[in-house]
């Protein structure tokens, strides 16, 4: 996939899943539904989760969002990224 095709692959999916790393070092995956906004992904989840916490600590995450039923169609992106936690949902 080009740099050019990323912005429409990530319009027209919905579930991303993060991967941050937990309290013991091991990565900490977690699916969530997503929109784009502003071309950045946005995503909500509850502030207690374990993947919160994590990010609180480390706001370094890794998000793939894939698609494809069988292995000819499978495709997808990883975003490395640094997470901005936002508490005001507006």
């Amino acid at each position: 996939m080009t740099d050019a095709e990323v912005p429409a692959y990530l319009a027209e999916e919905r579930t991303v899943t993060c991967a941050s790393i937990g309290p013991d070092g091991w990565p900490h995956l977690a699916p969530l539904w997503y929109v784009v906004r502003d071309g950045r992904v946005w995503a909500w989840t509850y502030a207690a989760s374990q993947k919160v916490r994590n990010l609180e600590r480390d706001p370094r995450a890794t998000l793939q969002i894939e698609s494809g039923d069988t292995y000819d169609t499978l495709r997808g992106v990883a975003l490395r990224t640094t997470v901005t936690l936002h508490r005001d949902p507006r």
